[in-house]
């Protein structure tokens, strides 16, 4: 029963492309949380074992200090307080034995320790009284090199983590001290860590998975949909119905299929109507057919180059513009009121800015054909002002507009302008996260030997630092803290900028703001009718 159920899932999995893509979408999500929360895992027990280690050499080292100066004294008794001085440490390494051995590796005394709970509710650090060690015992595995400067060994055992310092003065072998220090309180922190953290990366998981599956049954049906009605047309068409037709819903490949279908399927219905030129319909069908064919490959082609030129951006952004588009509907079909209406919003704004970012990673690795025509600056800039309006950071400063009145025409892309001026804004907000002032001046000037409209960004924020200027425009640069930006909104604008024979200048100071000049020609047949 189970092994019939089983191929039954293998058979819809081969012959449907629906199934492929919801499977290949669970496998790749479950490869991805698994290896990102393995990977998590493993680092946060790679750091509590440093930070262990770390502070067990200092222990040893603070500790061997003085046990050196008492060998060189060959005082006993202060080589007895050194041990015993474990046990005033509170709070501290979980030290389990000490013991100090002589240059031939020979252990002169030794202690052993445990922790103990005072009255006050305090864990301090036991030791018994330190004792001559048998005369004949030697430590194994001492350090065979005695260079003039220590060299403190590690080495983990199942419960103990065994540091062992070679004790040098002036340049001469002492000895040294090995001290063993338990690692059950590590272990413990560390499941203490892992174990809330591998439940939350289980859970994420799952919410993701399902999520996800739910949003690929919602694309697969997208696109097998058409398919399925392409496979059905097609079955009756080639029955005798020539009057089939597909409805064509898309402008993709589905949709330019779809078309040449049609297409093919006129041609015919018109062959067979007009049996006179039934060969001559046949080749031009013929032609027609392999027409499509070289288009379709050529688009596939096109499709390939733009995926690597795009890289792992246009990945995600499909699925981000199905995200948006379900919680679309589902915002449409709610109510304010609906519990889950605010938490859709909230997913819709985050998704929108996911989209954003992804967008400005497009726009830098690929172009787009710009669509120019002349306009007035100042308009550009009161709209682009009304749109950044809408960012809570940005209606935290004051904008001051100083708009130069009857400004010559620049023959621009006015979506890449105003996007221009938006990132400029945004930084400013930025560099201004407990308020400020931002000028916004217009106005004309000489730049190159040629007239340009100026728009200026005059903000009273932290400002940059002198060496950061010269890298400001760099691809991937920010002096933003990790997770705050990509480095991308000034490449891009100035990118933008040089491509309409522009010019994008900043100064900046300190703890006094920073000042962006963007200069853009003034378009010659406006200048001549001025």
């Amino acid at each position: 029963m189970v092994r019939s159920i089983f191929t039954q899932l293998l058979e819809r999995l081969k012959s449907r492309i629906q199934w492929k893509l919801i499977a290949g979408t669970s496998i790749l999500l479950l490869l991805v949380m698994g290896i990102s929360g393995y990977g998590i895992v493993v680092s946060q027990r790679q750091i509590l074992k440093k930070e262990l280690e770390e502070e067990g050499k200092v222990f040893a080292i603070t500790l061997g200090q003085g046990i050196a100066n008492a060998l060189d004294l060959r005082d006993i008794n202060r080589l007895k307080q050194e041990l015993l001085s474990i046990s005033e440490k509170e709070d501290g390494e979980e030290v389990r034995y000490a013991y100090v051995y002589n240059a031939e590796g020979v252990v002169l005394y030794r202690v052993s320790c445990g922790i103990h709970r005072t009255d006050h509710g305090k864990d301090i650090t036991r030791c018994d009284e330190a004792r001559d060690a048998p005369p004949s015992q030697k430590l194994p595995d001492l350090p065979q090199e005695k260079a003039p400067f220590p060299r403190i060994t590690l080495r983990h055992t199942e419960d103990l983590l065994e540091i062992t310092n070679p004790l040098f003065l002036k340049e001469r072998y002492l000895g040294g001290l090995r001290i063993g220090i338990s690692t059950e309180e590590e272990e413990e922190e560390i499941e203490a860590l892992t174990r809330p953290l591998t439940r939350a990366l289980i859970l994420i998981s799952a919410i993701t998975l399902g999520f996800s599956l739910i949003l690929a049954v919602l694309w697969s049906k997208k696109i097998s949909k058409p398919l399925i009605q392409m496979t059905h047309k097609t079955m009756k068409f080639s029955q005798g119905h020539l009057e089939e037709r597909i409805e064509v819903q898309t402008a993709d490949e589905l949709g330019r299929l779809a078309t040449t279908f049609n297409e093919m399927a006129e041609s015919l219905s018109k062959t067979l109507r007009e049996k006179e030129t039934a060969l001559q319909a046949a080749h031009t069908l013929n032609q027609e057919l392999k027409k499509a064919q070289i288009q379709l490959i050529q688009a596939e082609r096109l499709s390939a180059v733009g995926l690597l030129t795009s890289g792992i951006s246009h990945e995600i952004n499909n699925p981000i513009g199905i995200i948006l588009t379900t919680i679309g509907y589902i915002l449409e079909e709610l109510k304010p009121g609906d519990p889950f209406y605010e938490d859709l919003k909230i997913l819709k704004e985050e998704s929108l800015r996911c989209r954003k970012i992804l967008r400005d990673l497009l726009t830098f690795t690929s172009g787009r054909e710009t669509v120019k025509e002349q306009v007035d600056l100042n308009q550009v800039v009161e709209e682009t002002i009304i749109l950044a309006n809408r960012e809570k950071r940005v209606r935290s400063i004051h904008i001051q507009q100083v708009l130069c009145p009857n400004l010559p025409l620049v023959n621009v892309d006015v979506a890449q302008i105003k996007q221009v001026c938006l990132n400029l804004i945004l930084n400013a907000a930025d560099a201004m996260p407990e308020g400020g002032h931002l000028v916004i001046l217009t106005g004309l000037a000489e730049e190159n030997r040629k007239t340009n409209v100026l728009i200026q960004f005059q903000d009273s924020g932290r400002g940059i630092a002198e060496e950061d200027l010269p890298r400001i425009f760099e691809p991937f640069f920010t002096t933003k803290t990790v997770g705050e930006g990509f480095g991308l909104g000034l490449s891009v604008s100035y990118g933008i900028v040089k491509s309409h024979g522009g010019q994008i200048k900043v100064t900046s100071e300190v703890g006094k703001g920073t000042t962006f000049y963007v200069y853009l020609p003034v378009d010659k047949e406006a200048r001549d009718q001025d």
